[in-house]
């Protein structure tokens, strides 16, 4: 698929859509003409420009040059590599873009591929300054970026992605974060799910220690059955 041309069609269908449907029961104004073909080619071009400034990969894509330009960042920079992020995540997080990601988007999966963002974000997870805040949306890109796709499934595994998860875990569990733990099971078992799904991803030999790991993360849980009776309802549908 056609990464901008098809996110601008959604959008520019949708804008249409929205057009449509906000005129509602009114009448239309008999006096009003239609529009020849000058002035309606000017209106679609109008929104194809509204809909390119607005388009979410082309967003990502520019976020991503950013983010790869600030090669040693100095402490003038760290503001606006946090802003890039938060935009970053924002961006990933959002549940069609994620949907994209994991089955459509090949272009934007390559270019992911070529970066060290998933790396970036696994640090996220384990960084014990970073807020809730911020690793839950780190978790939910992580999730969207490693699924469907064998090349970052396998990065994810050598960047040692399980152990990060764990790590992750295992602190907000101490820590008693239950928003935290939730979503790091949920983040694990949608993993594993979607790995095992996969048509070769489903062959790879690190998908074993993923599910041990996901053991792991039972027996924690059995420990505070009653507060995480729905994680743990979650995580044993993966097992």
């Amino acid at each position: 698929m056609s990464t901008n041309i098809n996110s601008g069609d959604s959008s520019l269908k949708d804008l249409l859509a929205l057009s449509t449907s906000a005129q509602g029961s009114h009448k239309t104004d008999e006096s009003i003409k239609p529009m020849n073909q000058e002035d309606r080619q000017w209106l679609m071009e109008a929104m194809q420009s509204l809909v390119k400034e607005s388009d979410p990969i082309r967003q990502m894509k520019e976020i991503i040059q950013e983010l790869n330009e600030i090669e040693n960042p100095s402490t003038s920079d760290v503001e606006k590599v946090e802003i890039l992020y938060e935009k970053l995540t924002n961006l990933v997080c959002d549940i069609d873009l994620a949907l994209d990601f994991s089955q459509d988007n090949v272009e934007v999966q390559h270019r992911l591929f070529e970066t060290d963002l998933l790396d970036r974000f696994l640090n996220i997870i384990q960084d014990s300054s970073n807020s809730t805040k911020t690793k839950l949306k780190a978790l939910s890109a992580i999730s969207a970026i490693v699924r469907g796709h064998h090349g970052i499934s396998k990065r994810f595994f050598e960047l040692h992605g399980i152990e990060a998860l764990l790590e992750c875990f295992t602190n907000a569990f101490d820590s008693e974060d239950a928003t935290l733990v939730n979503r790091c099971v949920i983040i694990t078992a949608n993993i594993v799910i979607a790995l095992r799904s996969h048509p070769t991803c489903k062959e790879m030999p690190e998908l074993e220690n993923l599910t041990t790991c996901l053991m792991g993360m039972h027996i924690k849980l059995k420990l505070k059955a009653d507060k995480y009776h729905e994680a743990l309802d979650y995580l044993e549908s993966a097992l």
